[in-house]
């Protein structure tokens, strides 16, 4: 049997449910579904009963990418995830768990495998697996519910009256109604699909589409159809799963997780709130701030020619436009270079950037000169040529301050 939960934001919160049986030879199946108050009373229903347990958590704490691997193994695959999420989070990095999904192709014949790369706070999913542990769960997929709905190549929304999900080709979020409609509009618009699908739930109103795009429209009469929907929506796909690394099955996550555990629920809950708030006003200034990147960079390296800029982001754009393989030699680079700083405590990165001269700049801090060669002999074992920045300063502690210029050999 199939389990699917479609859980609250919290363990404590109603949880729906679908159960559903492998197919008969005639192609039916039997499905039961209904609603807990909470993932303790699923314990009285499913513990111990062997299920396949798909627990959908909702989106709102989620990011979501799309990551083109030019990354020679894993490990250096999720340093570069590492990177791409980065600037996008509202918090720090190392408080959020980053998982990859199986890979694909980027669709332009070059080769290059496409991994969907999600991201949530470790502290919540720590509570969540915790909460299922006690209930007598043990979930084989965890995923956000704006990637348990979808078709490749197509976009598709799930609205409810107060509530929209978003799945465009991979990339994807959740949030409320009304402003979650003008958001899921420009990026529809952004994204160039064509295909796109609207499940209206209940009552709920069809969202604006953009000019020239049009909906192909799906309806359920309630919510409480939602878990069967979603059953259906998931079976044979292989979605992104956040029982990976720290929380793979067979590992002792609790324990694992207790160094990161100096953040309660509060302050996950207020990264909720911070992951949307930044998600929305970043789409909302995304084409403004594409309009001005070209011209501020423009005059910034005019009147700075030896600064490098740091927004990551719009420098591969603007690589990209120009039909650059900036984008790969990046994340090459900036992998190998995270690999390199691993458990070298005496060399901090301050931040990074790409020229056009297809180097990676790196701003370093260090306190130990030492140690700054040994990252230098490391990073030329990996093929990379190292070119120490002429002007080097110190800060009010006494270290050093400055800059390491990367280029693959």
């Amino acid at each position: 049997m199939r389990l699917v939960l479609l859980t609250g934001m919290m363990p404590v919160d109603p949880v729906r449910w679908a159960r559903v049986s492998p197919r008969r030879p005639d192609g039916t199946r039997e499905v039961e579904q209904g609603t807990a108050d909470g993932v303790a009373d699923l314990g009285d229903l499913f513990g111990g009963a062997g299920d396949d347990i798909t627990v959908v958590l909702p989106g709102e704490p989620f990011a979501a990418r799309r990551l083109d691997n030019p990354a020679r193994n894993m490990r250096q695959l999720r340093q570069a995830a590492r990177f791409l999420l980065e600037d996008e989070l509202a918090g720090p990095v190392d408080d959020m768990h980053i998982a990859l999904g199986e890979a694909g192709t980027t669709g332009k014949g070059d080769g290059i495998a496409s991994h969907p790369v999600i991201a949530a706070p470790r502290e919540w999913i720590a509570d969540w697996l915790e909460a299922l542990r006690e209930a007598g769960l043990t979930p084989t997929t965890m995923t956000a519910d704006f990637l348990a709905i979808g078709i490749d190549g197509a976009g598709v929304m799930l609205v409810t009256e107060d509530r929209l999900t978003c799945n465009l080709d991979g990339d994807g979020f959740a949030a409320e109604r009304p402003m979650a409609d003008e958001l899921a509009g420009m990026l529809v618009e952004q994204s160039g699909l064509k295909r796109i699908g609207v499940i209206r739930v209940g009552a709920a109103a069809m969202p604006q589409m953009p000019e020239g795009h049009s909906a192909e429209q799906a309806k359920l009469r309630e919510a409480q159809d939602l878990p069967a929907f979603i059953a259906g929506q998931t079976e044979n796909r292989a979605l992104p799963n956040l029982l990976q690394g720290d929380f793979a099955p067979a590992i002792d996550w609790r324990g694992a997780m207790r160094p990161w555990r100096w953040v309660g629920s509060l302050a996950a809950a207020s990264l909720v709130l911070g992951l949307i708030v930044v998600a929305v006003e970043g789409f909302a200034m995304h084409r403004a701030a594409d309009r001005l990147t070209a011209a501020a960079e423009a005059e910034f390296s005019a009147a700075y020619p030896d600064l490098p800029t740091r927004n990551i982001r719009a420098q591969a754009r603007t690589l990209a436009g120009a039909g650059a393989s900036g984008g790969t030699a990046f994340l090459e680079l900036s992998s190998i270079l995270a690999q390199a700083l691993e458990n070298r405590d005496g060399v901090q990165l301050s931040a990074v950037a790409f020229d056009p001269e297809q180097q990676l700049v790196a701003d370093i801090r260090f306190t130990d000169t030492v140690m700054l060669e040994e990252l230098k002999t490391a990073l030329a074992d990996y093929g990379i040529t190292v070119q120490e920045g002429r002007n080097l300063s110190r800060d009010a502690d006494d270290a050093y301050i400055g800059k390491l210029y990367l280029r693959s050999s």
